[in-house]
C-alpha cells in the first residue's frame, strides 16, 4: 500500500496532509503531508495520527512531526518513516506533555 501512496503523492500539486485505511489491510495506516502539517503521537502502545498535537489524548508522551513530503506508516507494532522514494528514515522523537491544556515539547528528549 505504500508503493501506491508513494505514486499518488509524486503526482499530487500543492499542499496536503492525509491517512489512508486499506480496506483489506485496516491495520495498518498511512499518512502523507507536503505543506500541511502532520504529527504522530506515541504513547504506551498506541500510536495516532493528527494534524495538531492539541488533539492528542493526555497519555501521548511522543511527538514525532512529519517532514515535508515524508510518509508514516501506523501499525500495531509501532510507526515506520519513509521518503517520498520509499527509503525508511529514522526520525527523532520529542517528549511530550500536557500541562493546564498547553503543550510543551523537549526537543531530542527520547
Amino acid at each position: 500500500m505504500i508503493q501506491g501512496v508513494l505514486a499518488i503523492t509524486s503526482k499530487l500539486e500543492g499542499s496536503y496532509a492525509f491517512l489512508v485505511i486499506s480496506g483489506t489491510d485496516p491495520s495498518n495506516i498511512i499518512g502523507a503531508r507536503k505543506g500541511s502539517p502532520l504529527v504522530i503521537g506515541v504513547a504506551s502502545h498506541l500510536t495516532f495520527a493528527a494534524s495538531d498535537a492539541l488533539a492528542f489524548p493526555d497519555s501521548i508522551d511522543q511527538l514525532i512531526p512529519l517532514g515535508d513530503e515524508e510518509v508514516a506508516v501506523l501499525t500495531e507494532n509501532g510507526v515506520d518513516f519513509f521518503d517520498n522514494v520509499g527509503n525508511r528514515l529514522q526520525k527523532e522523537t520529542r517528549k511530550f506533555t500536557m500541562r493546564w491544556g498547553n503543550p510543551e515539547y523537549i526537543s531530542g528528549d527520547k
